[in-house]
């Protein structure tokens, strides 16, 4: 299952890697998207 949101605020890398490694996701910082896949 496939989960995409709006990450509005989330603005640099530093952010991204707390998101990305807590969980199976991926942030597109340019798309202010958060992708979250469960498996």
């Amino acid at each position: 299952m496939k989960h995409t949101y709006h990450a509005h605020g989330m603005t640099c890398n530093g952010c991204r890697s707390h998101v990305e490694d807590a969980s199976k996701a991926t942030v597109n910082l340019e798309k202010a998207e958060l992708t979250i896949i469960k498996i």
